[in-house]
């Protein structure tokens, strides 16, 4: 019965452990390249990073080779915190969901050129791509029609709510990490990912 390790980026355990997932314990690492590391050092623990610029088939073929690693569905954690379907469910008075999501659409547009100055260099630092006999990358372009996108599943595979969106139109729910974690599409979602253990 001893707790399964699992390895994520920065603060992010915090919000894993509260969960509460049973012989489950999250540990806070730097960033995804040291994740990464503990996942290809020891493969009886499991490691989880966020998707950054990766595209569906990229992670299909690094989770192909590396059985003990998890990736996040949208870019990053903050994506599933503050998702329309997430800060719908805690019924706030005073959200929109559909104002909402089109200012989630006009804020990606407008940095969609800023975006694509950071995609390559971010894509270059991957330590998944710097793997002997790496067959994992593919073109940078399959990230530009993610972005390109207007359907929100769709765009918030390379989109960031973390870093790119300015969360002004929702700064009068008062919303917290800690609430917006609480929920239960948080955690199906959450749910999800981890079962393929």
């Amino acid at each position: 019965n001893e707790k399964i390790i699992i390895y994520c980026e920065n603060q992010n355990s915090v919000f894993f452990n509260n969960l509460n997932f049973e012989n489950i314990h999250f540990i806070a690492e730097n960033n995804s390249n040291s994740v990464f590391i503990k996942v290809v050092a020891n493969q009886i623990h499991f490691g989880i990073r966020d998707r950054d610029f990766l595209t569906d088939n990229e992670i299909k073929k690094i989770q192909n080779s590396y059985s003990n690693y998890i990736i996040l569905e949208y870019y990053c954690f903050e994506n599933y915190l503050y998702h329309p379907n997430n800060i719908e469910e805690l019924n706030k008075e005073g959200f929109n969901k559909e104002l909402y999501v089109e200012e989630l659409i006009k804020q990606k547009n407008s940095k969609y050129d800023s975006i694509l100055i950071k995609l390559r260099n971010s894509r270059n630092g991957y330590q998944e791509f710097k793997v002997p006999d790496n067959k994992f990358r593919e073109s940078d372009e399959i990230v530009c029609k993610y972005l390109k996108s207007d359907e929100i599943e769709e765009f918030l595979k390379s989109f960031s709510l973390k870093t790119e969106f300015d969360r002004t139109i929702i700064s009068k729910l008062q919303l917290e990490q800690q609430e917006l974690s609480s929920t239960d599409w948080f955690r199906k979602k959450m749910e999800s990912l981890l079962s393929f253990r």
